[in-house]
């Protein structure tokens, strides 16, 4: 998985008069946590998986960004709201995510069944 062997310390960067420091302003840092990484993050959270890589990305860019989304290491931030992640739309459970993709009047054993 690339995630494992990209190292931290390689980030989007800017030129500076001290050498080089990470542009806040570029997509990596606007879209790519809340949208991407979150998301990853809430599914996980969800499947119960662990996924240190990833909240080592998040926090530290996190307090770059002035927000809040892990939290001892749950996506349950003050500002999960502005993620794609399943959170967001009230999805907690595997049982929410059954819901959402089999509706009332589709059992899941039909669902199966369709395959």
């Amino acid at each position: 998985m690339l995630i494992q062997r990209v190292p931290l310390s390689v980030d989007p960067r800017g030129p500076s008069g001290k050498g080089f420091v990470p542009d806040f302003t570029n997509r990596y840092f606007t879209e790519d946590i809340n949208c991407g990484l979150c998301s990853y993050k809430g599914l996980a959270d969800i499947a119960q998986v662990k996924t240190p890589k990833i909240d080592e990305i998040i926090m530290y860019c996190q307090k770059f960004m002035v927000n809040e989304y892990v939290v001892n290491g749950k996506l349950v931030g003050r500002d999960v709201g502005e993620t794609t992640a399943p959170q967001k739309f009230g999805i907690h459970t595997i049982d929410d995510l059954k819901k959402l993709y089999y509706p009332a009047s589709f059992s899941v054993g039909q669902a199966h069944s369709l395959r």
